[in-house]
């Protein structure tokens, strides 16, 4: 290599940490504006639920094993907050049932989750 391509990659690399250092904040933009609350409070450098979620159905399809995705029946259901199924539906865990479902059936619930606030409490 020459001396010339040497300094080249190095102005290189510094560059692409200034451009990382600087699109950072809003990388954190976009991860907090799909929480809610409740994750905010418990994992705040974590992937919110939804996303967590979709990004596991889109795995399985791509993966040829879209037969496996599990829809939860309660919607509230998310890894992040579990809830109790009603009357006796509910796993080992007390994690809510789970259906068998297509793609879209599956990603239809994790983005409207991801993508619509709860109203806040009226004072």
């Amino acid at each position: 290599m020459t001396r010339r391509t040497r300094a080249n990659i190095f102005l290189h690399l510094i560059l692409i940490a200034i451009a990382a250092l600087t699109l950072t904040p809003f990388a954190f933009v976009v991860n907090n504006s799909l929480r809610t609350n409740s994750e905010m409070n418990h994992a705040f450098f974590g992937l919110p639920a939804s996303v967590k979620s979709m990004a596991n159905v889109t795995w399985l399809k791509i993966t040829g094993r879209g037969g496996q995705i599990d829809i939860p029946r309660d919607i509230a259901a998310t890894p992040a907050s579990p809830l109790s199924a009603r009357d006796g539906d509910e796993g080992d865990a007390g994690v809510a049932a789970m259906d068998r479902g297509t793609y879209s059936a599956a990603m239809s619930p994790n983005w409207k989750s991801a993508s619509t606030k709860p109203k806040p409490p009226r004072p």
